[in-house]
């Protein structure tokens, strides 16, 4: 027992003359341990970017095999969570941050300004999502109802008008003309805001699934042509929280349970 008692104060204090002797190694999973909450491959490249929480952004110049971070784009700060990204093409994209702000590149995420900024008090009014419908038209959507639009490619961005008032997630168009929005709608039921005038003019409308469905908040939405689309959602009216993902064949005229 002696032998042990002597031994096991050796031990416990060899790691920190070590230590104290050399470079400290990372040790947990590269490439960092902050949460990314969203990625995507830059348009006409084989670069990946992704963002997240404490104002993180990583860019992989090799498909993802190796990745390199950074913070702080636009000079925002620790506290900001970087929400969504959106490249229209392979220098040109945006941020979505906390506190309502949105930040462009014009040169592949290298260096990043604030473009759109109401110097929100609150981290909860997020910028959620993005979508271009060509170079120069685009929208953004975030949380209480908040729909924004660019006609300059993002150098500035106007509200517009829309009766929601609940958290707007994603936003897809399938055409020029064509667009839907979708949200946290639970409390509205079963709804999307649509547009058939590219924009302009915005209209709450029921969504029409082809057979009873419990899901009433949305997530996300995806058009792979103009008729062919998929939308993820949630049934949180009981405490199972089913999921759910809806397909399209018509151009979002009706929808069906796939999963």
């Amino acid at each position: 027992m002696k032998t042990k008692v002597y031994i096991f104060p050796f031990i416990l204090f060899i790691p920190f003359w070590l230590y104290s002797q050399s470079v400290w190694n990372y040790v947990t999973p590269l490439p960092q341990e902050n949460s990314i909450l969203e990625i995507k491959l830059i348009p006409g490249t084989n670069k990946i970017i992704a963002v997240g929480k404490n104002s993180t952004v990583m860019v992989s110049q090799d498909g993802g095999d190796t990745w390199n971070v950074t913070h702080n784009p636009g000079n925002i700060s620790n506290y900001t969570n970087c929400r969504s990204v959106y490249f229209i093409n392979d220098q040109v994209g945006f941020i979505g941050t906390d506190y309502e702000k949105i930040l462009k590149t014009t040169n592949a995420g290298i260096t990043w300004d604030i473009v759109y900024s109401i110097d929100s008090c609150s981290w909860q009014n997020k910028i959620n999502d993005f979508t271009f419908i060509n170079d120069t038209v685009g929208f953004a959507v975030g949380n209480y109802g908040l729909l924004l639009k660019t006609i300059d490619g993002g150098e500035s961005w106007v509200p517009v008008q829309t009766t929601a008032q609940f958290d707007l997630l994603a936003i897809e168009f399938t055409n020029e003309n064509t667009g839907m929005i979708v949200g946290d709608s639970w409390a509205w039921g079963q709804i999307m805001i649509k547009t058939i005038d590219g924009g302009n003019n915005w209209q709450i409308e029921q969504i029409n699934f082809q057979a009873p469905t419990y899901g009433n908040s949305y997530f996300d939405l995806y058009f792979f042509d103009e008729n062919t689309g998929i939308m993820t959602g949630l049934d949180d009216s009981t405490m199972n929280m089913y999921g759910y993902i809806f397909k399209t064949e018509n151009g979002g005229e009706s929808w069906y349970e796939v999963f």
